[in-house]
């Protein structure tokens, strides 16, 4: 909900939203249409492991850096 309601105001301020299509493969399982929103657990105690993005994650956040310069390449 946080990414959905900073739409407005960010279109509000002329700027362009640039999300994640269907047809981009990393997008079918794992993305949203709105942006990259990644979930990591909080780790229980401070000896625990950092929890960090999945290869999966990051080649989403990948996969939408690729558009938005696609787009800014059309519009530039």
């Amino acid at each position: 909900m946080t990414l959905w309601n900073l739409i407005t105001p960010m279109l509000h301020n002329g700027m362009i939203i640039v999300g994640l299509p269907g047809n981009v493969p990393e997008n079918v399982l794992y993305g949203s249409y709105y942006g990259v929103g990644v979930t990591c657990p909080v780790e229980e105690d401070e000896n625990a492991p950092i929890n960090m993005p999945s290869e999966s994650d990051l080649n989403l956040g990948r996969a939408l850096g690729r558009r938005v310069a696609e787009i800014a390449g059309k519009l530039a």
